[in-house]
């Protein structure tokens, strides 16, 4: 009967232990807000040090840190662009009212950065320029499938487009990189066809038998031709 007696000491003790324990853990609420503009910061990050206690502002600056042990605790704050601050406070409080934290703007100032650029004494007209050709065989090919004219096969081209102008006489223009037709200028035997003006004239009706190949120049290298070949 004794033994039972101390047995039942001994859990009401580790009881009475344990919720004493449970009862000091305490809770900090603060508010933190910039030193100088006064404004509430958001996403403020505190952490007792010692301790898994921790929490962040929500977005008017509040914060409130629960199970935080009884004695003197180190609470970290931290803020990107702000100082950090580390403060003492002492457990239980004797204000339960929250806690007005002023952050101060990290005035530290990044390292200097000079930049460089070196210019080329490279001419436009020398610089390599991305061609894409469409040969005899295609040509051929071209001609078995449609022999009246070009346009199909250019429509092929990636960044090319066909658009036609005029249901009556078959006119096309060539639109490429997304551009009006008027930008783009068409050429044989490396002369301007029609001064330029391919918008307007049925270019395309050449038949593939009369051509060798096909050269075509996309962006901005064009433009060595003349202010009508942007694209």
């Amino acid at each position: 009967m004794k033994r039972f007696q101390w047995k039942m000491l001994a859990l009401l003790a580790i009881f009475f232990i344990n919720n004493f324990k449970l009862n000091a853990q305490n809770t900090f609420n603060a508010l933190v807000m910039d030193s100088s503009t006064h404004e509430k910061l958001a996403g403020v990050v505190m952490l007792v040090k010692g301790t898994t206690s921790s929490g962040a502002t929500d977005s008017i600056g509040n914060i409130a840190i629960t199970g935080i042990p009884d004695g003197q605790q180190a609470i970290e704050v931290s803020y990107i662009g702000y100082q950090k601050r580390t403060l003492l406070v002492q457990f239980p409080l004797s204000n339960k009212k929250p806690q007005t934290v002023l952050l101060m703007a990290d005035q530290s100032e990044l390292g200097e950065v000079l930049i460089t650029s070196n210019r080329t004494n490279s001419r436009v007209e020398d610089a390599p320029i991305k061609v894409e050709v469409l040969g005899m065989e295609e040509l051929h090919e071209e001609s078995s499938i449609k022999p009246g004219n070009i346009a199909s096969i250019l429509g092929d081209v990636s960044g090319v487009q066909i658009q036609p102008t005029s249901a009556v006489s078959g006119n096309s223009v060539v639109r490429m990189q997304g551009l009006d037709g008027r930008y783009t200028l068409l050429l044989r035997d490396g002369m301007p066809s029609y001064s330029g003006l391919s918008s307007g004239l049925s270019i395309l009706q050449i038949p593939p038998l009369d051509l060798k190949q096909i050269e075509i120049i996309k962006g901005p290298a064009s433009t060595i031709n003349g202010g009508g070949a942007i694209s």
